[in-house]
């Protein structure tokens, strides 16, 4: 079976954040859920190929959670593996007998998700959790004797040391993208600076050219005001020069006729 859609379960963005683009890379789809019962949710609407789910969440467990899941006719066929960061011994034994089929630590790394998906998409248990697959003698010896053995002990501190390097390397990674995105943030406030002074200069220029419209548009007014005046004028002086005209010519007439 082909995983290509996973549904990460988890009350933490981070966490759900960090699994995801490892899948992402992966070329894996993901789907996000909160909780149980959001993932419960999720699951009537879409359909996956595997769902990693948190231990520790508010309301329910995800043991509780995995085990709902794989008494559901509909979803016992979908693989099941814990995103924790519990390393217990008791922990990972829990996830066995609620029906998860790997354990992957929190902070996730490239290597153990590889180990994880390997043995959900052969439909098996992880190598890593074979040893406490047969649930029932395993209870019985852990609750007669409740110490860690040496290997146990070895494999924690092992498992530790992983997790603080893998967490280093989440940090790391986290600083140089909160540095890219802060440069990318500057960047686009600097442009938008630069965008509104370029608008307060565009305003500026419209306001100016305004201004200077209205001068022309007054002085325009003036002139033709100026320039009615005059039109004014010359028509009572064409006036006076045709009566003044027509007197002479009557005068002459006058004369003429006289003599």
């Amino acid at each position: 079976m082909a995983i290509n859609k996973v549904l990460i379960v988890d009350d933490s963005r981070l966490a759900r954040l960090t699994l995801s683009r490892l899948l992402n890379e992966k070329g894996m789809a993901t789907l996000e859920a909160e909780s149980v019962d959001d993932a419960l949710a999720v699951l009537s609407q879409n359909t996956v190929d595997a769902i990693f789910m948190d231990v520790m969440m508010p309301e329910r467990s995800g043991f509780e959670g995995v085990e709902q899941i794989k008494s559901d006719p509909k979803l016992n066929h979908i693989p099941c593996a814990m995103y924790s960061g519990d390393l217990s011994v008791d922990a990972q034994r829990k996830a066995i007998e609620s029906g998860a089929q790997a354990y992957l630590f929190k902070p996730a790394s490239g290597e153990g998700l590889d180990h994880v998906l390997a043995a959900l998409n052969a439909g098996i248990i992880a190598d890593s959790m074979q040893k406490y697959s047969n649930t029932a003698a395993l209870s019985a010896e852990k609750s007669a004797d409740s110490t860690m053995t040496s290997s146990e002990h070895t494999e924690m501190i092992g498992l530790l040391e992983n997790r603080t390097k893998n967490l280093a390397r989440i940090v790391m990674k986290e600083r140089k993208e909160n540095e890219s995105i802060k440069r990318e943030m500057e960047q686009k406030i600097a442009a938008l600076f630069q965008e509104l002074q370029a608008v307060e200069n565009q305003k500026l220029a419209h306001s100016q050219e305004e201004l200077e419209r209205k001068r022309i548009e007054n002085d325009l007014r003036g002139q033709l005001k100026n320039t009615r005046g005059d039109l004014k004028l010359i028509g009572l002086v064409a006036f006076a020069a045709g009566v003044v005209a027509l007197v002479s010519l009557f005068f002459v007439v006058y004369l003429a006729l006289k003599t």
